[in-house]
């Protein structure tokens, strides 16, 4: 929570936060509003979140698939995408023999 009220000191407006525990904090607006434009570059953001993505689906094809399932069950695209797309790059150089291996597909018309 937030209230806005003016300093007597040097005329700037401070703001009141009070946290969820009820502390209270007293910040002047120009603190407050720059404390929300610092913000890393948004080339270094992207590559933060694909390096993070890279290590989420770096687990066993077990936890992938299960992520996979997971992913579809609770309609999360991105994470569908991310987990699906993973799973190909891990069979794109496969030969039919390894991917089902892979898939435990014995046969053309094993379901």
């Amino acid at each position: 929570m937030a209230v806005t009220a003016d300093s007597g000191d040097n005329g700037e407006k401070m703001i009141l936060l009070i946290s969820s525990d009820g502390e209270r904090f007293e910040l002047s607006e120009a603190a407050a509003s720059h404390s929300t434009k610092t913000s890393a570059p948004k080339a270094s953001k992207e590559e933060e979140l694909k390096s993070f993505d890279a290590k989420f689906v770096n687990v066993d094809k077990t936890m992938l698939f299960g992520l996979i399932l997971a992913a579809n069950y609770l309609n999360v695209k991105d994470l569908l995408d991310l987990t699906c797309q993973h799973a190909v790059d891990l069979i794109k150089d496969m030969t039919l023999e390894q991917v089902r291996e892979v898939f435990n597909i014995i046969n053309d018309f094993t379901l």
